[in-house]
């Protein structure tokens, strides 16, 4: 049975030796390997009593075999967590996000070994990051989600005997929209694919190329970094129906997706598509929300100069065919999934030039799929 007791030393006083007890409570117990083990306590006996207890039961138990790994510190699991993560063939840019994330968590609550994580640590850094202008709900979650993540990996790795935030609730993202998106009328949609087919190169993508990225956003639902990705050998136009296949490191959800393509769609790629290589190379998907501003506000002035000057001022004074509305809604590449309202007119307005609609027979519902709709394949 432990024994609890505190400790003699000697010191002088007024020139005479006395002896003397520690403040402090110590603890004498038989370990789980057999031998005596010393273990400092605390200067109430209750609680020393309590550790005591504890201690002999686990040395009951035997060897603990997460002690090791709870004396370690949280970053060299993290760092063992990175190359897991790397073994897997996860995209590069996924695994600094995730790193980046759990890092700040762990360093915002002060996490330095497992047994520091606790619940009502986590939920008072989000609370106190939530006060930050560009920290919302859906921030939080994702940092939430990567620590929970790496705690689950832990515990299967055989580190952790279980993930202490594995109740932690995400945050309801509903009530909390930071940036708001809107649709874009048929018309003003085609009015942006045919200024941009005329445009300038901008961020290495010719005028060509950059109309057809948007038609294949707007009808697939893709994301900027899904369309970065594409090739020739992405597509099967000759199926019924023609698809697309985004591969399992590109997709967001780490899945290979399978999905299908209009036909119209299909016959416009099969016109444009070069014959090796990517087909909208380079990092311009980094910054996708740049090459929209600049073809959205190419499209505005023209269609501000298609009429007389007097009728100018009051086109001028509308939020049309603006990146931000007076609603403050953006028009953006937000996941490379352009919307475009159904059912608002296929020409431009009375007066202006003719413009050709993106495609003749748009999808039956009128509404560009968002990542995930009308998968063939893949994940959920």
């Amino acid at each position: 049975m432990a024994s609890i007791f505190r400790r003699s030393y000697w010191k002088t006083v007024n020139g005479q030796r006395v002896k003397c007890q520690t403040d402090t409570y110590y603890i004498k117990y038989i370990g789980a390997d057999g031998k005596p083990k010393r273990v400092k306590g605390f200067k109430n006996k209750g609680k020393t009593q309590t550790l005591a207890t504890r201690l002999e039961a686990e040395a009951a138990d035997g060897p603990n075999p997460y002690d090791r790994h709870r004396r370690t510190a949280l970053t060299v699991h993290l760092d063992a967590y990175k190359q897991h993560l790397k073994a897997k063939n996860d995209d590069a840019e996924h695994v600094r996000q995730t790193f980046s994330a759990i890092g700040k968590v762990l360093d915002g609550c002060e996490f330095k070994v497992f047994d520091d994580v606790q619940v009502s640590a986590v939920e008072n850094w989000i609370v106190e990051q939530r006060e930050r202008p560009n920290f919302g709900i859906r921030t939080a979650n994702y940092h939430t989600k990567a620590v929970k993540a790496f705690l689950t990996w832990m515990v299967k790795n055989g580190r952790a005997p279980s993930n202490p935030l594995a109740h932690l609730a995400d945050l309801n993202g509903k009530v909390d929209v930071r940036r708001q998106r809107r649709s874009l009328p048929q018309e003003d949609f085609c009015r942006l694919v045919e200024v941009a087919r005329k445009g300038e190169v901008f961020r290495k993508l010719s005028g060509p190329d950059r109309a057809m990225l948007y038609e294949a956003a707007a009808y697939t639902g893709l994301r900027e970094g899904e369309l970065a990705s594409l090739s020739r050998a992405s597509f099967d136009l000759e199926a019924n129906p023609p698809t697309v296949t985004v591969e399992a490191d590109k997709s967001k959800h780490r899945a290979k997706d399978i999905l299908p393509i209009h036909p119209e769609l299909a016959s416009r790629l099969r016109e444009w598509m070069p014959a090796e290589g990517l087909l909208w190379p380079g990092r311009w998907h980094e910054r996708g929300s740049e090459i929209v501003k600049a073809d959205l506000k190419a499209a505005r002035k023209a269609w501000i100069e298609e009429v007389k000057p007097e009728e100018r001022p009051e086109r001028e004074r509308s939020s049309r065919l603006t990146y931000r509305d007076e609603q403050g809604r953006y028009f953006d590449f937000h996941a490379g999934a352009v919307r475009v309202q159904p059912g608002a007119g296929r020409g431009p307005s009375q007066g202006g030039p003719a413009t050709r609609p993106p495609f003749d027979h748009p999808p039956d519902d009128g509404e560009l799929h968002a990542p995930g709709q009308g998968r063939l394949g893949g994940g959920t």
